[in-house]
């Protein structure tokens, strides 16, 4: 998941920001890849991702650290 341009932290607008989501595909062991396309007025992108795998009919959802990337 990315979201362009975040507002402050800890601000109303800062909960509303917009998530946008894209499929990875695996390119190894432990190694998947995606892409996306940022707008040319993008300033920063904010990434992280989301894993979820079931054992015994129970989802285990781990998310990576939240990766903030300065275009400009």
């Amino acid at each position: 998941s990315w979201s362009v341009n975040r507002h402050a932290p800890y601000t109303l607008a800062f909960e509303y920001d917009r998530w946008q989501t894209t499929e990875l595909s695996r390119a190894g062991t432990a190694t998947f890849t995606g892409s996306f396309q940022l707008d040319a007025e993008a300033h920063s992108v904010e990434l992280l991702t989301t894993h979820t795998q079931t054992e015994k009919n129970l989802p285990l959802s781990v998310s990576s650290p939240l990766l903030r990337v300065e275009t400009k």
